[in-house]
């Protein structure tokens, strides 16, 4: 055997080897004063690297924590709760140098730090499983140091009562958060821009008390988000910023921002869990709620009062009328409402918003189809607040499966029409027809285009008629060559011109 070959290899191997973590004892480790940091390594063991379950820095004496540069984790063995943490309370220390060699934590609580203005020394962490707290540290003006943590997956993100702190963009790698992220009574805080790069949050959001804050548009990139919104005592908040990446949500409480005009931003959110109200108060200028207009089921109660300047709540028509929207809806709840589980509240807004919103009129059913014996598909149209060429409330032509899907449709008119009569288009029309209206019982003859509804079968127009009752915004399609019905979602209408307008037909 080559011995010396032997012995090199072996020698190679050995420092390839990772290092042994060398715990200190005992498992949950307070330092009390400077000679307790000073004399870290003589009292719980010369070379130790890890504290396995608890560290607590809390001494009032306290300004140096270089005698920790050892330590490489704390807290190792979890979980949450069995006295697993790194937390550091004082109010001498100005830095944390000492503690760049932390890779590992399981939770950091950095709470009543009034000297501390620097986080830079915890540059190189790049694990925290557990919470991340940052709280009453009011000399802190940034979190540069955290750089390298790019998720919180067993905890949450609360960062409170720190009141210099402007800038977030120390935490601004973070994606994920698996569980909830307060933002409260932080004085300087500007906006929330460094967590655009935040696509999940598993638990609660909370946005309150923080004085100068002004939009929450550095919320966009969520959509791994169902729980509760909570928005409260922002004294200079007036936009929601664009957070049309959210659809569902356990609750919305939006209380008490002075400056808030509307809820633009909101527009795609559908649903309310149970975890909390859909709660709208005391918002000084709150006058447009257009925002919450796609909303169609809220599991718990809602509650719209004490806006002063809010003197509409038609957007929520949808959410509030008699129609189950939500298939099947989680009410009726104590207000009778199928798409509302919970009590309704509107009260001390202006007048046009403190009851229920009235739905759209009960129109008598209407049904036709034909034209010059030849059976060609029409658009059946209700209740639609329809306007001379055009509609208040765009729709799109479903597909009628011919030859002319994709081709644009020309339509002009002649005459202003009335949301209680209904409206028939002939799809398949290559040249421009007029909209004629006609209301139960009248047929016309308009630019070749018979309607008449009296030969339509029975079993058909009540079918019709059933959904008419049950939406009486409905858009049918009937083929009165295959005897189908369908029934359409919307139509896209442009204005080529003051005289015409252009639809294009296919389903969405």
């Amino acid at each position: 055997m080559n011995i010396p070959g032997f012995c090199l290899v072996a020698a190679l191997l050995f420092l390839c080897q990772p290092a042994w973590a060398v715990n200190c004892t005992p498992d949950a480790i307070t330092l009390a004063s400077q000679s307790d940091v000073d004399d870290f390594q003589t009292n719980h063991g010369s070379g130790c690297d890890t504290v396995v379950k608890s560290l607590t820095i809390e001494g009032a004496t306290i300004n140096d924590l270089t005698p920790l540069a050892g330590l490489t984790a704390v807290s190792t063995s979890g979980p949450f709760g069995i006295d697993t943490w790194l937390q550091i309370n004082n109010t001498s220390l100005i830095d944390l140098a000492g503690l760049e060699n932390l890779v590992n934590v399981f939770l950091i609580e950095l709470n009543g730090n009034t000297a501390l203005t620097s986080l830079a020394a915890l540059s190189n962490l790049v694990t925290i499983r557990g919470p991340l707290f940052i709280i009453g540290n009011t000399k802190l003006e940034n979190l540069n140091g955290l750089h390298g943590l790019t998720a919180l997956p067993g905890g949450a993100l609360y960062i409170e009562n720190n009141t210099m702190l402007s800038d977030l963009a120390g935490v601004s790698n973070i994606q994920s958060i698996n569980a909830s992220l307060v933002v409260n009574n932080n004085d300087a805080l500007l906006d929330l821009e460094d967590f655009s790069g935040l696509s999940q949050v598993s638990s609660n959001i909370s946005i309150t008390n923080n004085e100068l804050l002004t939009s929450l548009g550095g919320l966009r990139g969520l959509s791994g988000f169902s729980a509760a919104l909570n928005i409260r005592y922002n004294n200079q908040l007036f936009s929601f910023g664009d957070l049309t990446n959210l659809n569902e949500l356990d609750g919305l409480v939006i209380w008490s921002n002075p400056l808030l005009p509307n809820l633009n931003g909101l527009n795609n959110v559908t649903r309310l869990g149970d975890g909390s109200p859909l709660s709208i108060r005391f918002n000084n200028i709150l006058s447009n709620i257009e925002g919450l207009a796609s909303l169609v089921s809220v599991e718990f109660d809602v509650e719209i009062s004490n806006n002063p300047m809010l003197d509409d709540c038609s957007p929520l028509v949808t959410l509030l009328d008699a129609v189950d929207d939500a298939e099947p809806g989680p009410g009726p709840g104590d207000a009778g409402i199928p798409d509302v589980g919970g009590e309704v509240t509107l009260a001390n807004n202006l007048p046009g918003c403190n009851s229920l919103p009235e739905p759209p009129p009960p129109v008598a059913g209407t049904f036709a189809y034909g034209g010059f014996g030849i059976a060609r598909p029409h658009l059946l149209f209700k209740g639609l607040n329809v306007t001379l060429n055009c509609f208040d409330t765009p729709l799109r032509i479903p597909d009628n499966g011919t030859a002319s899907t994709n081709r644009l449709q020309y339509t002009c008119s002649a005459i202003p029409f009335q949301d209680t009569d209904t409206l028939v288009y002939d799809v398949t029309a290559d040249s421009c027809w007029t909209y004629e209206m006609f209301a139960e019982g009248t047929n016309l003859l308009t630019d070749g285009i018979y309607l008449e509804h009296e030969n339509a079968g029975a079993s058909l127009q009540q079918q019709a008629e059933a959904v008419f009752q049950q939406d009486e915004r409905a858009l049918l399609l009937f083929d009165p060559q295959s005897g189908e019905l369908r029934r359409g979602q919307s139509m896209v209408c442009a204005d080529p011109g003051p005289s015409r307008r252009i639809f294009k037909d296919g389903f969405e």
